[in-house]
C-alpha cells in the first residue's frame, strides 16, 4: 500500500502552517491516498543529536515511516531562510545514513540514495513577498540538493505561499485550495492511491 508521509514543522497549531496542514492531509484523503503525519512540535521531539543513539521515542517510529514512505509532503514557515530548528534537529535523527542515503564504499560524494519515492512537495509560508525566487532563495536548495536529492529523491517541486503577514482572510482561503490541488493533484500524478481505494 502506498503511503505519504507528511512532515509538517511549526510550533502552533493556530498557525496558517497548521491550516496547510490539514487541507493537505484532507486533499490526500479526497484523492485515495493514505498519510502518516511526523510533527516533531507537537510530539515533543527532542531534536538534539549525540553521538549516543538517540533515545528519544518517537525516532523509531519516524524512521520507520521514512522508510516505508512512497512519497513525502513537507509544510513549513521560511525563518530565516531555513526550515524551523526542529526540524533541522528532525532531520538529524530520522535522515540518517543507513535509512535515507548510504555513502559510497571508501566514503565521499555523492551517497547512494535509499528513500523509495520518486517524488517530494515542498509547502513553505514566508511574510517576505519577494521569497520563493530561485536566485535568492536557499530553501529551494535546502530541499532539493541538500536532503532529497542525495536521498534518491529526484523529483522536488515546492510551491511559497507569501506573504503570510497582512494577508486577508480571502487570500488565505485562496492558498488553502492551492495546498488541496497540489496535495490531490501529487497523489494522482505519483500514483500514491492507496490499494484499499
Amino acid at each position: 500500500m502506498s503511503r505519504i508521509l507528511i512532515i509538517y514543522g511549526h510550533p502552533s497549531p493556530e498557525s496558517f502552517n497548521a491550516a496547510m496542514a490539514e487541507a493537505a492531509k484532507e486533499a490526500i484523503r479526497e484523492a485515495g491516498g493514505d498519510f502518516a503525519v511526523h510533527d516533531p512540535y507537537g510530539d515533543g521531539l527532542d531534536p538534539v543529536l549525540s553521538f549516543r543513539k538517540s533515545a528519544d521515542p518517537h525516532t523509531k517510529r519516524y524512521v520507520r515511516d521514512l522508510q516505508e514512505a512512497d512519497g513525502y509532503i513537507v509544510i513549513h514557515p521560511d525563518w530565516w531562510g531555513q526550515p524551523p530548528a526542529m526540524l533541522k534537529g528532525y532531520l538529524d535523527l530520522v535522515f540518517q545514513e543507513g535509512v535515507a542515503y548510504q555513502r559510497p564504499p571508501g566514503g565521499g560524494w555523492p551517497p547512494q540514495g535509499l528513500l523509495q519515492g520518486e517524488a517530494a512537495l515542498v509547502l513553505n509560508t514566508a511574510d517576505a513577498p519577494g521569497e520563493g525566487e530561485p536566485a535568492n532563495d536557499p530553501l529551494e536548495g535546502i530541499w532539493r540538493d541538500g536532503v532529497f536529492r542525495p536521498c534518491g529523491v529526484a523529483d522536488v517541486r515546492r510551491r511559497v505561499f507569501a506573504p503570510v503577514a497582512g494577508s486577508t482572510p480571502e487570500q488565505r482561503d485562496e492558498w488553502l485550495r492551492e495546498v488541496r490541488e497540489l496535495a490531490g493533484g501529487y497523489v494522482r500524478e505519483n500514483g500514491l492511491v492507496s490499494a484499499a481505494t
